[in-house]
C-alpha cells in the first residue's frame, strides 16, 4: 500500500511555558491522522535526525517499507532530510 506522510512543527505556550513539537501524520482517505510526535526542546527546526527517526518509527510501525510521499513545510526541507 502506497503511504503518504505529512510532517510539520507547531509551537504554543503552555501557560509561561514554550511548547514546541514536531508531529508525523499518515494520510488516510484524504484526512492527516497523526501517528508520532516528538517534544522538541529547542524552539525553532529541528535536526534531520529527529524527522528521520519519526519517519522509520512510523514506516515500523505501519509495516511498510517505504514512504511514496512526504508532504513537509518549507521550513522543515534540508538536502540531507530529502535524501535520507
Amino acid at each position: 500500500m502506497e503511504r503518504k506522510f505529512i510532517v510539520d512543527r507547531t509551537s504554543w505556550k503552555l501557560g509561561k511555558t514554550d511548547m514546541n513539537a514536531l508531529f508525523l501524520a499518515v494520510n488516510w482517505r484524504g484526512v492527516a491522522v497523526p501517528l508520532l510526535f516528538e517534544l522538541l526542546l529547542c524552539s525553532g527546526n529541528n535536526g534531520t535526525r529527529i524527522r528521520l527517526a519519526l519517519l522509520d518509527d512510523a514506516l515500523k510501525l505501519l509495516k511498510c517499507h517505504e514512504a511514496a510521499t512526504i508532504y513537509i513545510d518549507r521550513e522543515l526541507i534540508g538536502q540531507t532530510w530529502t535524501q535520507g
